[in-house]
């Protein structure tokens, strides 16, 4: 193709020559709000990945500022542990930045490996500390900072950068207003906490928890819901002793909730200039560190003598936990907060991952007895199962499409006049930047079509207790899992009769899954199966009513599937 007029970013195709001299080779990702391509420099021969956005997303002009916003973000950014943007160009259909082009897996996909072993934890933590030091001097707070933000070209810890200032802001010294930025890894200050100012030790507290699950080898338990992550902000995250004591008191220093007492900047933390802590606090380490070479001389079942309070102790502080955020709910009106997935507030099980370099294996969960046979309630025959076959590559792709949908919350998309037998209230924020389909009660919309209902003012999602409704847009538990597998056909699977479409499975769930298997409560819940992680509890896509929308959910443990049965979709070209 040759040097083809600007073309809309929508349509752009391998071979397209933007403002000639760019052309593209082909997509690196696409999402509700615009796309990334790969492209190359005609004259100068480099590589570069353009971001675009659609200007004809539900997103709209609010979507469009804060894409400019991260290019001048970018532009005034130089620093090689940060992703470096070349250019900002216009036409006629809209902006496109021009950044470096960063290949590699991101963190979070090496950490599926496992941990980081100490020497390589402590090079990616100086890596992105000398970057942090950068951004915060010019005043700007990433917002962001999650494992799927940090890329390793390589795979090499001392190449790591960071990416992605698409919601970073100016650090102008005011109470945040509205939650923006990524639940698992946001500050207390992100949930008004402590005075609610989200500014540089913000992305130090994000930090902490993205290099504790980096030395970890598993996120730390903080929470899947606003309300139970909000509550588990307000104390400092328990570090497992095992970790080596100069690292713990890294991470104690990034993770202390209160701002005032957190370490103060990025380049306080790589000049060892960290808080000092209370005697009580240090003397605590000193035993810890004591009890450490008892561990490592008598290895694995020594330490299992050591350490076998351990469970008890983070059990009983978790259940403290639960038990303390389920009487704040109630009395939020708990039932109408979960709709049809109450299990999802049930605090984390706490499981210490196998370190690098042990030699035992995850153990799965203790109960492997064979699984009960699958009821088959009594439901009307639905319609016929979707037609033709799909891989599992194919199912996944859908989910993880929708869980990624990034789209924006106008004021129009918070009220459904449709609903007058209960009172209507949204899950989002006014012009809120969500990531992934909105949960929806009796809703299966496609993305364009959830994309045209909220242009057209249709309230952005609703929960059980409001009823199949006409005025809302989104995506509900069933519908998402019987979508995933190919069905086009209206909302005619539920819970309750999944197996219309899907077989039971009598297979031991902690070892025999495949991805796009489900796991199903007929009646309750339904998520999709998308793998084991390294302490071998699921990795599941689920539209979550907790949540409020579409989500990899990469934190749920076994335990919490306790009544939850697999199924396997029929029609898979790969069974």
């Amino acid at each position: 193709m040759g040097n083809t007029p600007n073309p809309a970013p929508q349509t752009l195709q391998p071979g397209t020559v933007l403002f000639g001299e760019y052309e593209i080779l082909g997509t690196i990702g696409t999402g509700g709000m615009g796309a990334i391509y790969q492209a190359r420099h005609r004259s100068l021969g480099g590589l570069r990945a353009i971001k675009v956005i659609r200007t004809d997303s539900s997103a709209g002009k609010a979507a469009e500022a804060m894409f400019v916003q991260e290019a001048k973000t970018l532009l005034e950014i130089h620093h090689d542990a940060i992703v470096h943007c070349h250019d900002l160009l216009r036409n006629e259909y809209g902006a496109f930045l021009i950044m470096e082009l960063v290949e590699g897996p991101s963190l979070q996909r090496l950490l599926l490996r496992g941990p980081l072993p100490d020497d390589e934890w402590t090079v990616l933590k100086n890596r992105i500390l000398q970057g942090l030091a950068v951004v915060h001097a010019r005043g700007i707070v990433h917002r962001d900072i999650a494992p799927a933000n940090i890329i390793l070209p390589e795979g090499a810890p001392e190449k790591a950068k960071l990416i992605d200032f698409g919601v970073a802001t100016p650090d102008e010294g005011k109470q945040s207003t509205g939650f923006t930025g990524n639940l698992a890894y946001a500050s207390p200050e992100h949930f008004g906490l402590f005075g609610g100012r989200v500014d540089a030790r913000s992305d130090l507290y994000s930090l902490g928890l993205v290099l504790a699950e980096a030395t970890i080898g598993e996120a730390l338990p903080m929470g899947q819901t606003f309300f139970e992550a909000k509550e588990l902000r307000k104390v400092a995250p328990q570090i497992p002793d095992y970790v080596n004591p100069e690292i713990r008191k890294v991470l104690r220093a990034l993770l202390e909730p209160n701002q005032a007492k957190r370490v103060e900047s990025a380049q306080a933390v790589l000049d060892g200039r960290l808080p000092m802590e209370t005697p009580a606090a240090a003397a605590k380490e000193e035993k810890k560190a004591a009890l450490k070479p008892i561990r490592e001389e008598k290895g694995g079942g020594a330490a299992a003598e050591v350490d076998w309070w351990k469970p008890i102790v983070f059990t009983a502080t978790a259940a403290g936990v639960g038990l303390g955020i389920g009487i704040t709910l109630w009395l939020w009106n708990f039932t109408n907060v979960l709709g049809d997935n109450t299990a999802a507030l049930q605090p984390p099980a706490v499981i210490a991952p196998i370190r690098a370099g042990n030699p035992t294996p995850p153990q799965p969960p203790p109960a492997q007895r064979p699984l009960p046979p699958v009821q088959q309630p009594a439901t009307p025959t639905p319609s016929p199962a979707p037609a033709g076959t799909l891989s599992r590559n194919e199912v996944l792709a859908v989910a993880e499409e929708m869980a990624s949908h990034s789209w924006v919350c106008e004021d129009k998309n918070r009220y459904a006049p449709c609903i007058q037998h209960t009172k209507y209230a949204s899950d989002f924020r006014p012009h809120e930047l969500v990531r992934g389909e909105p949960y929806n009660w009796g809703g299966i919309d496609a993305l364009p079509q959830f994309d045209a209902k909220l242009a057209q003012g249709e309230a952005a999602g609703s929960h059980s207790w409001h009823g199949v409704s006409s005025c809302t847009a989104g995506i509900d538990c069933s519908g998402f899992v019987s979508f995933c597998w190919g069905h086009r056909g209206g909302h005619t699977y539920s819970t309750s009769n999944m197996q219309a479409i899907a077989e039971p499975l009598n297979v031991n769930v902690y070892t025999d899954l495949k991805p796009g298997d489900a796991l199903n409560w007929a009646g309750k819940h339904i998520v999709l199966f998308a793998g084991y992680r390294p302490d071998g509890n699921p990795i599941v896509y689920e539209a979550s009513g907790a949540a409020s929308r579409v989500i990899r959910n990469e934190t749920i443990t076994w335990a919490k599937l306790a009544h939850y049965r697999p199924m396997r979709f029929r029609r898979l070209s790969d069974p």
